[in-house]
């Protein structure tokens, strides 16, 4: 008899209970964050925001929109449609030279962290888009 086991998000509880299942010899475990709602606004201090219009788990999709504005005067806009995976999402799109990778990892239900390759065409060398974004 195969016994699967659906769990949503990623809590200390959920890593709890995986480990609980694994350890007794249940297969079949799979985490998703289908259940959250990721649409809002995210911050990453006073400088960098975020925003998720339509989050669609079912395509596979998000559309966001980043702004950095630095102390420096340095700034920079990006929006386009990232791909949707397990644990986040990957955006990749080209500019005139390169081509810009942001990496959105989604961590509890409320916390987005963005990592960027290749992206200083769309903001200045001193604001990447990097960082730990809340809602």
């Amino acid at each position: 008899m195969k016994t699967s086991f659906l769990i949503y998000g990623t809590t200390a509880a959920a890593t709890a209970l995986i480990c609980l299942l694994v350890s007794a010899g249940t297969p079949a475990i799979e985490t998703t964050n289908d259940s959250i709602n990721w649409n809002g606004k995210y911050q990453a201090g006073d400088e960098k925001m975020l925003v998720i219009s339509d989050y669609n788990p079912e395509k596979n999709s998000l559309h966001f929109k980043i702004h950095v504005i630095a102390k420096d005067a340095c700034s920079g806009e990006l929006e386009g449609d990232a791909s949707v995976q397990s644990t986040g999402a990957v955006y990749s799109g080209a500019d005139k030279k390169n081509t810009c990778t942001i990496n959105f990892q989604f961590d509890g239900k409320s916390t987005i962290e963005i990592k960027e390759t290749t992206c200083e065409d769309f903001h200045g060398t001193s604001c990447p888009f990097d960082g730990i974004y809340e809602k």
